[in-house]
């Protein structure tokens, strides 16, 4: 079974055992089914790959963050999830899981690769390990506006990374970096917040 249609199967199981404050479309609520998963270790089945699983995260970030007014050009821009490479697995599920979803009127779209000198068009920034290099001079600063920096790599939010996917105990959880959301510009939901790992960078006074 594809992962999308293993989402809209388990939803139901799910809408009973959580309440989401948060305005979320009808559609949008087939995948808060993932989050509540972390909670539930036998919830997955052991034919969902991590790059599914991973590719289902990035999408509910994309529903569970709110992004500032002023981070899209118009009330129909698209919404844009960055990667480098297009042949990555977790990329190429990210791609089909959002074919043809939206959230308030703005239509998901995958670009990979990107272009770096549009990286300000991009609303999520999704890190693999050959990329760190590239950006780890820059990163905490990216971290401090209207980019959600996620990462599948260690130590990510350690270099100022907003979202960690780690592996604790067999199961993909996010580790959210949360000064760092405190220093940008989004706003994240405080059901993502609950079912996260919390790190806590020091503060810049304390380094």
């Amino acid at each position: 079974m594809a992962i999308k249609g293993f989402i809209k199967l388990k939803a139901a199981a799910f809408k009973h055992r959580f309440s989401v404050k948060e305005p979320i479309q009808k559609r949008q609520r087939l995948w808060i089914f993932l989050l509540l998963c972390m909670a539930t270790p036998s919830c997955f089945a052991a034919s969902f790959s991590d790059h599914q699983i991973k590719a289902a995260f990035i999408f509910n970030f994309a529903n569970f963050v709110r992004w500032p007014k002023e981070a899209f050009a118009g009330d129909g821009s698209p919404f844009v999830i960055c990667a480098s490479n297009a042949q990555s697995p977790t990329i190429k599920t990210l791609a089909e899981v959002v074919e043809d979803e939206s959230i308030n009127s703005h239509k998901l779209i995958v670009k990979a690769p990107f272009d770096p000198t549009e990286l300000s068009d991009c609303h999520i920034l999704f890190l693999e390990k050959a990329d760190i290099a590239d950006y780890q001079t820059q990163l905490a600063k990216l971290s401090t506006g209207k980019l959600l920096t996620v990462s599948d790599t260690r130590n990510f939010v350690d270099k100022g990374g907003l979202i960690q996917l780690t592996l604790n105990k067999a199961r993909i959880q996010p580790t959210i970096n949360t000064i760092q959301v405190e220093r940008s510009q989004l706003k994240v939901s405080s059901t993502l917040l609950r079912l996260a790992n919390i790190y806590r960078s020091p503060a810049e006074g304390d380094k």
